[in-house]
């Protein structure tokens, strides 16, 4: 757990255990051991074992380089453990270098580099020593290339010269490429070999705006013989524009096996993540182990939960109560003096149900059936049967989730007339039984569902939010199958949790830049079974824009896994949405983001988001800014699509290109303006095949 030490961690040390290859374990052991390395008062940290983190050292940091945990508290522990003489600097310096290689996030590989130029003091004649190991370090970061690329640029024989100049002047920084420029200013002429691949790309810079990097440009021309005059390369395509994949069906939801060991690893997942009730696949699949290890032996669940503290994280909130007898979390408060918080929503209440009976009843109800959290009527007979069959009671909340998860379409008479016959008695959190009973309940259900409001997602230009619906549950709303039910789908607004088969009501994302658990939204979306609204393409591809550190990488996976589940469709993006004088709306932002998924191979969904975005950009009185940012991709991705187009895998009517158009007839001769003419220039045929 991050907020207090694992018992696995205690465990491993006390037993000398080997150090077990688990992201979760290794989690934790870092969070423990960033503690006891970095805070100066342990006696404020009560949890805190400081004799534990010696043991094995090395070994749980080789672990942990190899999981990529966060290098911002990983190169801490590192560095920290050389100074205190548990981790030979030699090592340090080899593993820091192998984590910088694999490091994928900006702050990852910011902490890594500074730790070992700065705390580690790698010196000059070390860093040109792992030069070949260092290329592919500059090609993924400007940060790298501003400080390595000068010192490598000076000292490397021609042979690598090549090598790494060519991935430091691809750099898109332009102070960066400025420092490129003015070490191979200085630098002498290399061999004949080496100044004929480079000077071609050195001609290739665009200086026009930069006059210290014009002059590095020109004195590298002197100073190695070259002529300006240099014939451009071939553009070479690679083939971006790819099939969209089919819709995918959503699988079996799996809770997987009902072991302690799968149970503390799900317990560690949650406490691992980012401090936001998100109800997903990882918390259905720990409520689910922890009733089925509950009900095979209680103590031995309550033993594995043992180690965690009081939270409000979802799932893990009603634990520390239950291991210690008491009232847990989420629980109805009849004395709250406000009458509108003494009830529970639905998410909430269903975890408070599940610990106030855990292990008591054979499953629980509202285990999805699918991925997606939808629940097959056919599983919800069954789970009901085995109520019916083993005398056991369905908590009120449990079922109700049930129910608002149901798919309705795959109900037939005889299933509902079978439901009608199993009388299963239905409790309250008080412990006393509703009129109903849950059999009949749900045929009744299935007969009167809830029905996704007709009118959709309303849309707000300017707030840091996408698909952020402002349907609230009204009693009107509720319908009449479910009325004998406490009512607590009024105390909050649609979910995709509770209600996973309605649409684009429940499309509920956060993009605010403080949104740690943006990533984990995004995931969960991209697990529907339908495809995303247009507009929500848009603002799906371009959330990393503002994504917290702590949700990039999810964010990154989101977009990958939408793609490839088929949820992200080519279609009108929607740019009207867009409120371009508000960030982080920013035009630049989302061109960029959108010119990496097109490199990924989703350039079939961004190419029409993008001319969309540049017809939004020339709608104003002035051209937006950032417009020049999106034309310019547009015009890097063009000879993918032209050939695309060629090779019969994109229609012709792709290159109609409305919103380029729009830029390139504005006045003037702005980088936007121009090089928008140039792309509709470009066009094949563009006078005679396209016309307008």
């Amino acid at each position: 757990m991050t907020r207090n030490l694992r018992l696995d961690v205690r465990l491993v040390a006390h037993h000398q255990l080997p150090v077990p290859d688990n992201p979760e374990y290794l989690r934790g052991w870092l969070a423990h051991a960033h503690v006891v390395l970095t805070k100066d008062d342990l006696d404020q940290v009560p949890w805190c074992t400081p004799e534990v983190v010696p043991y094995r050292f090395v070994e749980h940091v080789r672990c942990s380089v190899a999981a990529a945990l966060p290098a911002p508290e990983l190169s801490q522990v590192v560095v920290a453990g050389v100074e205190r003489g548990w981790l030979d600097r030699c090592e340090a310096v080899e593993l820091v270098l192998a984590a910088l290689d694999g490091a994928r996030r900006p702050s990852d590989r910011k902490a890594w580099l500074g730790a070992w130029l700065d705390d580690l003091g790698v010196t000059d004649a070390e860093i040109v020593a792992c030069a070949d190991a260092l290329v592919p370090v500059l090609a993924n970061d400007p940060g790298a290339v501003q400080r390595l690329a000068p010192v490598l640029i000076a000292r490397v024989d021609d042979d690598r010269l090549a090598d790494v100049a060519t991935v430091a002047l691809a750099t898109p920084t332009k102070k960066v490429l400025r420092t490129v420029l003015e070490a191979l200013a200085t630098r002498s002429r290399p061999s004949t070999q080496t100044a004929q691949v480079l000077g071609p790309q050195v001609i290739a810079v665009d200086v026009s705006s930069d006059r210290p990097s014009a002059r590095a440009v020109q004195t590298v021309l002197d100073t190695w013989g070259l002529s300006g005059d240099v014939p451009p390369e071939p553009t070479q395509v690679k083939g971006l524009w790819q099939p969209v994949p089919p819709v995918w069906i959503p699988p079996r939801f799996d809770h997987g096996e009902d072991s302690v060991e799968a149970l503390v690893l799900a317990a560690a997942e949650l406490s691992a993540r980012p401090g936001m009730h998100i109800v997903d696949l990882a918390v259905e699949r720990f409520l689910a182990l922890a009733n089925a290890v509950a009900r095979r032996d209680p103590d031995l669940a309550r033993s594995a939960l043992s180690g965690v503290c009081d939270t409000s994280d979802a799932g893990l909130a009603p634990v520390a109560g239950w291991v210690h007898g008491r009232p847990g979390g989420y629980l109805d408060n009849k004395a709250h003096k406000v009458p509108s918080c003494r009830l529970r929503g639905l998410l909430e209440a269903r975890e408070a149900a599940v610990f106030q009976r855990l292990g008591q009843v054979p499953c629980l109800l509202s285990e999805p059936s699918t991925v997606d959290l939808q629940i097959a009527p056919q599983d919800l007979l069954d789970r009901l049967q085995a109520y019916h069959d083993a005398g056991a009671s369905a908590s009120e909340s449990d079922l109700l989730l049930a129910l608002t998860r149901l798919d309705v379409s795959g109900a037939d008479p005889r299933l509902r007339h079978t439901l009608d016959g199993l009388a299963v008695p239905v409790l309250l959190q008080s412990g006393k039984p509703v009129t109903f009973t849950a059999g009949p309940a749900a045929s009744r259900y299935l007969a009167d569902p809830a029905v996704e409001p007709a009118e959709l997602t309303t849309w707000w230009p300017g707030l840091y939010q996408w698909s952020v619906t402002v349907w609230k549950v009204e009693k009107k709303d509720v319908p009449g199958s479910l009325r004998g039910f406490p009512p607590r789908l009024t105390m909050q607004g649609a979910d995709s949790a509770v209600f996973p088969t309605w649409g684009d009501t429940v499309l509920d994302v956060d993009t605010y830049e403080y949104n740690r658990g943006l990533g984990l939204q995004m995931r969960r979306v991209a697990n529907r079974a339908a495809p995303l609204a247009p507009p929500a393409v848009l603002e799906f591809l371009t959330a990393g824009r503002t994504a917290h550190p702590a949700a990039v990488a999810d964010t990154a996976a989101a977009v990958a896994e939408a793609w490839g589940r088929g949820l992200l469709r080519p279609g009108t993006p929607g740019g009207r949405y867009v409120d371009l004088d508000t960030p982080p709306g920013g035009l630049a932002a989302m061109a960029r983001l959108l010119g990496q998924a097109a490199g990924e191979g989703l350039l079939a969904v961004v190419w029409q988001v993008l001319d969309d975005l540049a017809g939004v950009a020339a709608s104003g009185q002035r051209i937006a800014t950032g417009a020049s940012e999106v034309v310019g991709t547009i015009a890097t991705l063009l000879p993918e699509v032209v050939h695309a187009v060629a090779e019969g895998t994109a229609d012709p009517a792709v290159l109609t290109m409305p919103g380029t158009r729009a830029v390139a007839a504005r006045s003037g001769t702005s980088k936007a303006v121009t090089t928008a003419r140039a792309v509709v220039s470009a066009r094949p045929d563009a006078r005679t095949r396209i016309r307008g």
